[in-house]
């Protein structure tokens, strides 16, 4: 009797580490796999791809480096706005240019990485994607207007030395969050911001 218990333990160890297993494999492949290309629209130009838009229904967005052979180097402006199926995106690190207002208005939008490569983040680049709460930007000097306004959940900014100073010193340029004053992480520091309106009627949040 007791050998059968035993035997009916080491059985249930074994398949409850198995399913754990299995869990792991099936979320490091949905998670870690690129989007497919049939679910992206995308042009060839100069022998290089301009990533133009998203039609999949997968969550998680993960652009290739490289579609067909030719490499991806540019998200064209607009291509993903007001998309409401996305939440997490990742950039390879072919890319080099962003276009304006290519991630505003993403509802669902709740994490992004930007390529080291992209010195810039244009205007309106995550302009009113209330949902974000962490964007890495580490390789951006500089940014157009309004690039990061209405962000109401963010938390967290990784983002050069560079373009911190620039969204210090000028409100056009700074972080927007919408009724309240709040505690967000950039670069590993703990930053309090206040809200303070802009000549246009926005609100703006200096980060210094």
């Amino acid at each position: 009797m007791r050998n059968s218990l035993y035997r009916v333990n080491v059985l249930m160890k074994k398949a409850c580490v198995l399913l754990m297993t299995l869990s792991l494999i099936f979320l490091t492949v949905s998670c870690g796999s690129n989007t497919k290309k049939e679910d992206l629209s995308f042009e060839v130009v100069d022998n290089t791809i301009v990533i133009k838009g998203y039609n999949g229904s997968d969550p998680y967005l993960n652009i290739p480096d490289k579609i067909d052979g030719i490499k991806v180097v540019e998200i064209e402006e607009n291509a993903f706005k007001d998309n409401s199926v996305i939440e997490k995106v990742k950039l390879p690190d072919t890319v080099t240019k962003l276009g304006d207002s290519c991630f505003s208005g993403c509802g669902s939008l709740k994490e992004v990485y930007i390529s080291e490569n992209v010195d810039v983040i244009p205007d309106s680049c995550f302009s009113y994607s209330s949902s974000i709460e962490k964007i890495t930007a580490k390789g951006a000097k500089e940014c157009g207007s309004f690039a990061f306004s209405g962000l109401d959940s963010l938390m967290t900014l990784e983002i050069s030395e560079e373009l911190n100073e620039e969204l210090s010193s000028n409100d056009y340029n700074a972080v927007s969050k919408k009724g309240r004053s709040c505690e967000i992480k950039i670069n590993g520091k703990n930053v309090t911001v206040e809200e303070t309106p802009t000549m246009e009627g926005m609100y703006a949040t200096p980060l210094f």
